[in-house]
């Protein structure tokens, strides 16, 4: 899913003439972040979602996240005077994504963690074994050499 995010993102870009060098400057957010999160490896963060969403108004977000709908965002008469009901409304929405995208990061580094000290145990038990086993071996040279 992540990755299909930072497809849109980068067709977006490229239809835009936009470069990470420019975002950077315009947004005034680290250059090396953009980049990593945008072409490489690293996970997109929400606050960088955040400031390229607004850093594009015209770039619509249910698009980027989801896939649907058209790239830009469509301005209609009603649009114009949409009702600051429904701007809370979206504000409330986007909130809660926020709250659920921060909630599921914690679980995940919690897992994380809970994974990393599985691995240094069995790790542990490994040497310990490994340095039973060298021992069992030197005894029984020594055995056999007295």
């Amino acid at each position: 899913m992540e990755d299909s995010v930072k497809q849109r993102l980068r067709g977006f870009l490229k239809e835009q003439n936009m470069s990470i060098n420019q975002i950077s400057l315009n947004a005034n957010y680290p250059q090396s972040t953009l980049n990593k999160q945008i072409n490489k490896e690293t996970s997109m963060s929400l606050s960088t979602l955040l400031v390229l969403l607004d850093l594009f108004s015209e770039l619509s977000a249910e698009w980027l996240l989801r896939g649907e709908g058209s790239m830009l965002k469509t301005v209609t008469s009603n649009d114009t005077s949409a009702s600051s009901d429904d701007k809370v409304k979206d504000v409330a929405y986007w909130k809660h994504v926020a709250l659920s995208m921060s909630e599921e990061v914690t679980e995940k580094k919690d897992r994380i963690k809970e994974l990393e000290r599985e691995l240094q145990r069995l790790g542990d038990e490994l040497d310990q074994r490994l340095l039973k086993e060298e021992r069992r071996g030197a005894s029984g040279k020594a055995s056999k050499t007295a």
